[in-house]
């Protein structure tokens, strides 16, 4: 059984989840020609706040093709929410083309945050508990054995 933190870890990353894909399907309904009378209709919210919304949807990311999620950790997330399989998680992990990010050159230099879609989103679920250690592992071996490291 989890324990109390454990559930409201797991409760806020599927809060986060179910946000993201609202924000998707509003998107996706607005390009589809969807009024926003319709969109607040069907979403049960007021014209008004369905606007709000649409402002500041800007910068939200699409799964690529064959992906679960838009970066590491959604991915890592869907995992976690029960929504993708351990094999699913793996090969998308294993195919995800990480974006570079060089260490630090002095080791007392916590250097720039990483930006996102590096392998530190995989270290930032390991570290929530999204994953255990021996998946972290796996992933890892799996992406050296094919010259992903």
């Amino acid at each position: 059984m989890p324990s109390v933190l454990e559930s409201v870890a797991r409760a806020r990353g599927m809060q986060h989840l179910a946000d993201l894909d609202f924000k998707r399907s509003v998107l996706i309904a607005k390009s589809q020609g969807k009024t926003q009378v319709e969109i607040a209709r069907a979403a049960r919210m007021s014209q008004s706040a369905v606007s709000q919304h649409l402002k500041q949807m800007q910068d939200i990311a699409f799964p690529p093709d064959g992906f679960a999620g838009a970066s590491p950790l959604e991915i890592c997330e869907r995992y976690a929410a029960g929504q993708i399989s351990t094999d699913d998680l793996k090969s998308q992990l294993v195919a995800w083309n990480f974006t570079p990010f060089p260490q630090p050159s002095d080791i007392f230099d916590d250097g720039p945050l990483p930006p996102p879609g590096t392998w530190a989103e995989v270290e930032e679920a390991l570290s929530y508990g999204y994953l255990s250690e021996e998946l972290y592992e796996a992933i890892l071996d799996e992406r050296d054995a094919r010259g992903l490291g």
